[in-house]
């Protein structure tokens, strides 16, 4: 059985990761320019990212993950979670938003690489992309255990079709997954 402190912190560490994942689409709604991650290159006569992965929503999104962090750690102080970092928390949170959004465009890559539409639900990709870039880079300043990613990947992929759900109800999102 696992304990139910490990769980929480598991969950508080890839919060920040969360918010880029949800606030970089939004970033669509800002009057900033949208310049394509990929500057529109190709690769095997398709695109290499899409035209919804920017600059924009990369840089967006990697800032309100570290400003998250910073927020989180106000939680942290009135005893919610465990979890303390002793590092620059507005660093830990841009380095795990960042990876965040680096995991879902690699994904993006291999989803146009295998014609499947913007948009299109990939299962279980479109759900794990972010946990898995932003453990992988937060990894060269913060040693994640394995428990802890794993739980976070079972609980934020599970929850992740759900919050888009949500998203698309409240016309934040084309697409329902």
């Amino acid at each position: 059985m696992l304990d139910i402190n490990l769980i929480i912190n598991s969950l508080w560490v890839f919060l920040p990761a969360a918010i880029a994942n949800m606030t970089a689409s939004l970033s669509r709604f800002l009057p900033l320019p949208k310049y394509p991650l990929d500057f529109n290159l190709k690769y095997n006569g398709k695109r290499i990212f899409g035209a919804n992965k920017t600059f924009r929503g990369l840089i967006i999104g990697s800032i309100l993950a570290g400003l998250g962090a910073m927020a989180l750690n106000n939680i942290y102080s009135a005893g919610f979670s465990s979890f303390n970092y002793s590092g620059n928390l507005f660093v830990l949170g841009v380095v795990l938003g960042f990876g965040a959004l680096l995991g879902d465009a690699v994904e993006s890559f291999f989803k146009r690489q295998a014609k499947i539409p913007p948009g299109k639900s990939w299962i279980p990709f479109d759900q794990i992309d972010w946990i898995v870039g932003a453990y992988i880079l937060s990894y060269l300043i913060l040693n994640i255990p394995l428990i802890s990613f794993l739980i976070t990947l079972v609980i934020f992929g599970t929850l992740h079709p759900l919050i888009n759900y949500l998203g698309y109800s409240l016309k934040l999102q084309k697409n329902k997954l």
